[in-house]
């Protein structure tokens, strides 16, 4: 097979390009290699390329070595990679009149190209799985915890009163757009690119759309120098990799600052920590710190992708159907740990609602809802308001006073001198602009933290995540819809 050179590869080209890839791919890729040469042979007999003899003892070849897989080959990375290696085989078994048939009308380009499409559409289900079992974990703590009041942050201070559930039905919706990114991901890559050879077609009469619907492609890639250059569902399962982790990695980092002392809103469970050597008191947060850092990781695999890809020619070449392909198994393995630590995390969360809530009341989050009592009750212009309740913010911190000591007094020394004049207001009323429990209850528009609002969030995402599964019910009978019809196909023309 390597007729046109005179020599075998050089021992470091062996080492370093083809042993240990060839090595993970028959460990990961065989099915989709065989099945390709399943569906190739039929192609092959259905354009009357291959006789029916020749065709029977070709597919009962396959069917054997299916049965035994991959470890029954004996390897040579001298022969560069697995399709060399299975071709090499089955001309041993069936003798070159047969065995020299197989690789009729194709390339290893267009066959790297399908196999390599094939594993990464499975790998795609597989995070969407993970992912819509995270989701789950998410909305049942909203859902838990939907009127749990607590302060919610913006640029780490205190901004204005949420609940717990609030923040957690907010991390499940931004998981819900990274499935639908995994499910972009999986149909750019479930198009065929078989048929397109080494970069211009064949000259057989092959029947793409029927090699396409054998290996459960929804189309085929119709320009053959696209179909064997393309690697950009590589690039688009990468980017819901990583926005997924970003995700989790941002919330992690939430979670991690609310666990400490100097905030204790909530206590991890003692199984995702780890202590130290030496400070008996340690309690660190070990999964969230794991959580945060496997983004860099898929970050930096994403980077490797594109930039293998960015001087590459727009064509078959290596260091794109090769190089560029290898960070995704890496940015895989991350994902699936970031998903899967911050599970764990969460579900054994204890949720400090005590402190939330006296949080909430004395760290001043409640002053937007005190400027808007006063345009309601007194129609005094916001801007005039907020300057109002900012002063009194800025005089109650400097005299050592919280939220809770706020009064009608405090508040016309400040009004007296804004507009001129004492606000008719009674305590009661300030009182009840500053409750936090009353702030979020009395939050009105879509989408709000209102309790009530956020548990009609909750059950929508719950349904958005039976729609995201049932998708990905459907996606998986359509492969497996594929393989009985390959497998019936097959035993057909064997039965014939």
């Amino acid at each position: 097979m390597r007729e046109r050179l005179s020599s075998g590869p050089h021992p470091t080209v062996v080492k370093y390009i083809f042993a240990e890839p060839l090595k993970q791919e028959a460990a990961t890729n065989f099915s989709h290699v065989m099945a390709a040469n399943f569906v190739h042979t039929l192609v092959l007999r259905k354009g009357g390329i291959l006789d029916q003899s020749a065709t029977k003892e070709l597919l009962n070849l396959y069917m054997e070595m299916t049965s035994a897989g991959a470890g029954a080959l004996t390897l040579d990375p001298s022969l560069e990679d697995l399709h060399f290696n299975i071709e090499r085989y089955v001309i041993e078994r069936l003798g070159p009149q047969v065995g020299g048939r197989m690789h009729t009308g194709r390339s290893r380009n267009d066959l790297m190209a399908t196999t390599t499409r094939m594993r990464i559409r499975e790998e795609a289900l597989r995070m969407h799985e993970r992912l819509a079992s995270l989701r789950k974990v998410l909305l049942a703590k909203a859902e838990e915890h939907s009127d749990t009041v607590m302060t919610g942050y913006t640029h780490l201070q205190p901004a204005q009163p949420i609940s717990f559930g609030f923040y957690m039905s907010a991390i499940a919706d931004a998981l819900a757009r990274d499935a639908k990114r995994f499910q972009s991901a999986y149909r750019s890559t479930n198009q065929s690119p078989l048929g397109s050879a080494a970069l211009a077609g064949s000259e057989f009469d092959l029947d793409r759309q029927y090699a396409a619907e054998l290996l459960g492609f929804e189309g085929v890639i119709v320009n053959a120098l696209d179909g064997v250059a393309a690697r950009d569902f590589v690039t688009d399962l990468l980017a819901a990799l990583a926005s997924t982790t970003i995700t989790i990695s941002r919330a992690a980092n939430d979670l991690y600052v609310w666990s400490t002392r100097e905030f204790g809103l909530v206590t991890l469970s003692d199984d995702v920590c780890h202590v130290s050597s030496i400070m008996p008191q340690k309690k660190n947060a070990l999964t969230l710190e794991h959580c945060r850092a496997k983004a860099a990781q898929v970050i930096g695999y994403q980077v490797a992708c594109l930039a293998a890809m960015k001087g590459s020619f727009y064509t078959n070449v290596r260091d794109v159907n090769r190089e560029a392909v290898t960070p995704l198994l890496g940015a895989l393995s991350e994902t699936e740990a970031a998903i899967e630590l911050f599970a764990v995390t969460v579900e054994g969360l204890e949720v400090n609602r005590d402190r939330m809530l006296a949080g909430a009341k004395e760290d001043f989050s409640t002053a937007t809802a005190l400027a808007d009592a006063l345009v309601i009750q007194l129609d005094i212009p916001f801007r005039l308001a907020h300057e109002i309740v900012a002063r009194v913010v800025r005089d109650a911190v400097s005299r050592g006073l919280d939220a809770t000591r706020i009064d009608a007094d405090l508040i016309n020394q400040e009004a007296e001198d804004i507009v001129g004049k004492r606000l008719d207001l009674s305590d009661a009323l300030i009182h009840g602009a500053l409750d936090p429990v009353s702030s979020l209850n009395g939050r009105k528009t879509l989408g709000s933290a209102n309790p009530t609002e956020t548990r009609r969030m909750v059950t929508e995402a719950q349904s958005i995540l039976a729609d995201d599964e049932a998708w990905l019910g459907n996606a998986r009978r359509h492969l497996e819809s594929a393989k009985t019809r390959l497998k019936v196909s097959v035993d057909e023309v064997l039965s014939a």
